[in-house]
């Protein structure tokens, strides 16, 4: 609650100052003052909590301070400037807002496209920092190409820039938070992972109030350039909102100042995020460059940052990287590891029985999509072993009990093998969990890939 209520109170400072009350007005010096105090109080209660929100110790590493400050100054140019390309499509280009949403389809396919080519490159060669530092630069000539259209570009180079924009985009905000679950601790995991994000937010906050307030300052000054005095009675601009429809409402001997004074306006804009991306690029250099955990390179880079818990956030990698491995292979090292006299499929098959009611015998080839021959022919390896009772049903024996157990305990040491620096016995309660997941991951994978086993 603290945190918000001084991101309220910050966001309303930048919002409120030099156009709903001047700079020096009691209001908005209240809420500056207010907001700092609110920061102070929250960082005197996380000292305090014994399961703090946002535990003060990740700003004593390098990779979570860096990445959250780059994230801030990203989401600031990001989203500071991106809120008003809505406003250049449909005031200064004369689209309804339907075809300004379509319009801004390159931007997202850039984003699409480095995103998803980043990520499979990360998991690749394990090497992340280069995505951010090449995205921020990416960024900034996409902020400086927007910031160069106005009333007579055309509808390809408009195209173009915001393509590069998200090009830029795709390669800086996922990976980010992948740096930052990377450099994480166990027990912070899922408070790192939400802190990132968290800056993100707030920095767009920030630039969308700091970004309107420039916008708004400079069609001010704008229209009073470029229209004769008198020429737009009282509100007229404001009432007008801005769209082109409301705004052909206008005398048509203005119209055309008036697109001209929005053009000039959302040019300072752009201009103006220009170096705040810089910056960001400037910064990315001091992120440390980390070695990639195996559970990090399971992190969908497409995909966006959850609130999940640390055990959530790393359930998650172990199953995605579990499916990801060659069931065969991974069968073959559980019966070995295990002490299971049987091949891979028959391993698997101890364990599939293991997780489901007890079938007949001529169910399984149905239920799994397995050919009949191959199935008996585990079955008999697993009769042969005495693990498994044949008749009407298929049953496991006491061995087999035992050896389910013992697979259970090769997988959950397979699993910890994944972990790269993450120690279970440090931390009780991930040893348990390890354990209750080794359980629940054997025998999950189809049939089907482990047929040449």
């Amino acid at each position: 609650m603290l945190v918000a209520a001084a991101a309220v109170a910050l966001v309303l400072f930048t919002s409120w100052g030099g156009t709903t009350y001047p700079w020096l007005s009691w209001q908005v010096i209240g809420l500056a003052v207010l907001g700092l105090a609110l920061i102070v109080a929250f960082v005197a209660a996380e000292r305090r909590a014994a399961e703090p929100v946002m535990p003060l110790r990740l700003f004593a590493t390098r990779v979570f301070s860096v990445a959250s400050v780059v994230g801030f100054v990203v989401g600031f140019g990001m989203f500071g400037a991106i809120t008003y390309l809505p406003i250049y499509l449909q005031v200064v280009t004369g689209v309804g807002p339907t075809e300004s949403g379509l319009r801004m389809l390159p931007m997202m396919l850039g984003v699409l496209v480095t995103s998803i080519g980043s990520g499979q490159l990360i998991t690749r060669t394990g090497r992340y920092k280069i995505f951010p530092v090449v995205g921020t630069a990416v960024m900034t000539v996409g902020l400086y190409l927007l910031s160069r259209m106005d009333q007579h570009t055309g509808f390809w180079a408009a195209s173009g820039a915001m393509l590069v924009l998200g090009a830029g985009l795709g390669m800086v905000m996922q990976v980010l938070v992948l740096a930052v679950q990377n450099g994480a601790e166990y027990r912070d995991l899922g408070a790192a992972t939400s802190g990132a994000t968290f800056f993100r937010s707030i920095g767009g906050s920030f630039g969308v109030a700091v970004f309107g307030a420039i916008f708004a300052s400079q069609l001010t000054t704008n229209l009073a350039r470029y229209l004769p005095p008198g020429a737009l009675p009282g509100n007229a601009t404001v009432a007008a909102g801005p769209s082109r429809e409301s705004l052909g409402r206008l005398p048509p001997t203005i119209l055309d100042d008036v697109v001209h004074a929005y053009a000039r306006s959302i040019h300072t804009v752009f201009l103006w995020a220009v170096p705040v991306a810089a910056l960001a690029f400037l910064l990315t250099f001091l992120l440390p460059a980390v070695p990639l955990r195996s559970t990090s390179r399971a992190t969908e880079t497409g995909t966006p940052p959850s609130g999940r818990d640390s055990w959530a956030e790393l359930e998650r990698a172990l199953t995605l990287l579990v499916h990801r491995q060659d069931a065969v292979k991974v069968y073959g090292w559980l019966a070995e590891r295990a002490g299971v006299p049987v091949g891979p499929g028959a391993c698997w098959l101890l364990a599939w029985l293991g997780r489901n009611p007890p079938p007949a015998p001529a169910e399984l080839p149905r239920r799994e999509g397995i050919g009949a021959g191959l199935v008996t022919q585990w079955l008999g390896e697993l009769r042969d072993a005495g693990l498994a009772r044949i008749g009407t049903a298929v049953t496991l024996t006491p061995d087999g009990s035992d050896a389910l157990d013992r697979l259970a305990q090769a997988r959950c040491e397979g699993l910890e093998r994944l972990l790269d620096g993450w120690q279970p016995d440090l931390h009780p309660d991930l040893h348990e969990r390890l354990v209750k997941l080794a359980r629940e991951l054997l025998g999950t994978e189809p049939g089907r890939e482990v047929r040449s086993g």
